[in-house]
């Protein structure tokens, strides 16, 4: 019995090891989640309402800064079908206002919804080739 004493102790040592790692990635993987989801999340709102003025009065939405948000909304992709929601109803909204400027919006999340619709093609088109 004692000749494995060694070989049983480093076993248990690795599993404890293991255990504590794979506890902590868990940890880890979950405060990603919740920092992505208040990341989106804050994207979306800086998209529709703007920045607040620092007296409190609701900011006026900058076309630079909702270009990158639209363009930004592209890394998200377990939100990728809101996301085509999202932009097809902006879309609508955006092209009944007079403000000629929305146009480059609509470009813009006409550009990123091409970009979310190649990418599910190009995923299940990966996966059904792992299939076979």
């Amino acid at each position: 019995m004692s000749d494995h004493n060694g070989a049983l102790g480093f076993m248990l040592a690795f599993g404890t090891a293991a255990a504590a790692l794979y506890h902590y990635l868990s940890i880890k993987r979950s405060e990603e989640r919740a920092r992505r989801f208040s990341n989106f999340h804050q994207l979306l709102q800086d998209l529709n309402e703007g920045k607040p003025k620092p007296n409190g009065e609701a900011g006026g939405q900058y076309i630079d800064r909702q270009l990158a948000i639209i363009y930004e909304l592209r890394n998200f992709t377990d939100y990728h079908p809101v996301i085509l929601i999202i932009l097809n109803r902006s879309i609508v909204t955006w092209g009944l206002s007079e403000n000629k400027s929305r146009a480059i919006l609509i470009s813009e999340a006409e550009k990123s919804l091409s970009f979310i619709i190649n990418c599910k093609r190009w995923k299940f088109w990966k996966s059904s080739a792992l299939m076979r």
